[in-house]
């Protein structure tokens, strides 16, 4: 996997004024216990600028 990731260099190409490089490289875990496991999970994708806006945190309204 890390000679995989150290390739990553030739896909920022990708990145550009239209598109995004996403790039998710952790630690996997249990899905039932929530236990971490010793095997580990890339996700690489390439997004479309401009498309749908992140998602912002909502303010907390202070009560009086």
């Amino acid at each position: 996997m890390d000679s995989v990731l150290s390739r990553l260099k030739d896909l920022l190409r990708y990145e550009g004024e239209e598109t995004r490089l996403q790039v998710v490289y952790k630690k996997s875990t249990d899905r039932e216990s929530g236990k971490t496991l010793t095997s580990y999970n890339c996700y690489v994708q390439v997004h479309q600028r401009g498309g749908v806006p992140a998602k912002k945190k909502a303010k907390k309204k202070k009560t009086t």
